[in-house]
């Protein structure tokens, strides 16, 4: 059986696949020995500085998480639970990114109509 590229499994080798730092568990260890990495916002503000990115923040990151989610085909409110937006329109500000999905919807509909009769279905 093929594995989907987007199973949480694929995230999971991933993350396994990089090797142990530190002799710690965790992929970001903390200072202290055997601990995880807590403050990890001030560390990326501190990356984008020594990088000397514009602009550049930590929500930056979910927007860029959410944008590729939506290019490659996941639905608005799988992204939407997975970014615990409370409220849809939130979510919606990305629909652009996907203007396919209405495309496919309207054929989706109209395959299922051709083979429940058999043939082309009949407008009004």
């Amino acid at each position: 059986m093929m594995k989907n590229k987007n199973s949480p499994g694929t995230a999971r080798e991933l993350l396994r696949s990089i090797p142990p730092r530190l002799d710690s568990e965790y992929v970001f260890p903390g200072k202290i020995a055997g601990k995880p990495f807590w403050d990890l916002k001030r560390q990326f503000e501190k990356a984008v500085a020594d990088s000397k990115l514009e602009g550049v923040t930590f929500h930056t990151l979910r927007h860029t998480a959410a944008s590729h989610m939506v290019t490659n085909g996941v639905d608005l409110l799988t992204v939407m639970k997975i970014l615990r937006h409370k409220d849809y329109a939130t979510t919606l500000r990305y629909a652009h990114l996907a203007p396919g999905h209405k495309q496919a919807a309207v054929n989706t509909l109209g395959d299922v109509l051709k083979n429940r009769e058999g043939k082309t279905p009949k407008t009004a």
